[in-house]
């Protein structure tokens, strides 16, 4: 099996924490260039990866015939001029969100990568984490019937120390820093895409650091999304149904609860807790879970699908059109704070071009 040989295009937060000790336990992969503008973070990743080749420059390493794919992780504003010049220079892209910062940007993406015979995968890695899809699994066999409601809650504890210092946070608030992930779950969970946005936000200790999202779905299944930075840590989907209920709680769950409903006057407090049951977890997740960055399995298993894709010559899942539809939905949300109102998302068609055979 032939090595993938890798280009770290930003050394900020995620790089630092997630990305480079990925990268030395990854065997299909391997970082042979790195590059950032500030000299802290390329000494800070240097060190971490002393056998790489370092640049000022991101886009130097994109000259490098022996780099076959680069992980861009610059700042959001350059992330569609990055992702652009990588696949016109040859390079498959794993992207970090938020895809882009607006949907003009969003489509130039989504149009290079539909010209380019290269990968293009979003870092929407909790579609990798084994609860969220032994979640889908159920909703997809009717365990819970239908589907009513998904409440979701994403807040990102205050972070202290070097790597978090090094890493510009928070300018673009919540909605583009952490709410990227949950949009894209919730598409991924319930086969659905969002047809209509209610945004409210609030500035407690950075600029919108508290957003919360009302959003119906093209299903009619109803949404509503948490997502604050600076607080307790949180990461809980509850998806409610005609027949029960499924629940994760990523700090706390030990598998995918599920709680069944009852007849009107049946079961009873004590019936209905003793029916409450975790689905088996899939693998030593516990395990793999202490031993991963951050303690978040779910982004060695983005890459792992990445470096898949690569060796097929399959398209990614979530790939570029993905990245698309999570960008419209942020872009509604901005319009109806700016408005008040619920906004309509436009309806989209995914591009023969881009559909997948790999698992969405």
């Amino acid at each position: 099996m032939t090595q993938l040989r890798i280009g770290l295009m930003g050394c900020g937060l995620v790089a630092l924490g997630v990305h480079l000790r990925n990268l030395r336990r990854h065997s299909r992969l391997r970082l042979v260039a790195l590059a950032d503008r500030d000299h802290l973070r390329r000494e800070r990743a240097h060190g971490m990866a002393p056998s790489a080749r370092v640049f000022d420059d991101p886009y130097g390493l994109l000259q490098l015939p022996d780099v076959d794919a680069v992980i861009v992780g610059v700042p959001y504003e350059e992330h569609a001029t990055a992702a652009i010049a990588a696949l016109s220079s040859g390079k498959h892209v794993y992207l970090e969100k938020p895809f882009a910062t607006d949907p003009d940007e969003a489509g130039r993406i989504l149009a290079e990568s539909l010209r380019s015979d290269r990968v293009l995968m979003v870092g929407f890695n909790y579609r990798f984490h084994p609860f969220h899809r032994q979640m889908r699994d159920a909703i997809r066999s009717g365990a819970i019937g239908e589907v009513l409601d998904l409440r979701s809650a994403f807040h990102f504890s205050r972070q202290v120390g070097v790597d978090w210092q090094l890493t510009r946070h928070g300018s673009f608030g919540a909605l583009f820093d952490i709410a990227p992930h949950h949009i894209d779950l919730t598409r991924f969970l319930l086969d659905a895409e969002v047809s209509e946005v209610a945004a409210k936000a609030r500035s407690l200790n950075s600029h919108q650091d508290n957003i919360h999202l009302q959003l119906v779905m093209s299903t009619g299944v109803l949404v509503h999304c948490s997502f604050a930075l600076q607080t307790a840590a949180t990461a809980t989907v509850v998806v409610s149904g005609s027949n029960g209920r499924l629940a994760v709680d990523l700090y706390r769950s030990h598998g995918v609860e599920f709680s069944p409903g009852f007849p009107s006057g049946q079961g009873g407090w004590l019936g209905r807790h003793a029916a409450r049951r975790s689905l088996p977890v899939r693998g030593l997740h516990l395990i793999e879970k202490l031993r991963s960055p951050w303690q978040e399995p779910s982004f060695l298993g983005c890459l792992n699908h990445f470096a898949a894709a690569v060796e097929a010559g399959e398209v990614s899942s979530p790939d570029a059109w993905d990245g698309y539809c999570n960008q419209q939905v942020i872009a509604a949300a901005l319009e109806s704070l700016r408005s008040g109102a619920s906004v309509a998302v436009p309806p989209a068609i995914r591009p023969a071009a881009s559909t997948t055979d790999g698992p969405r």
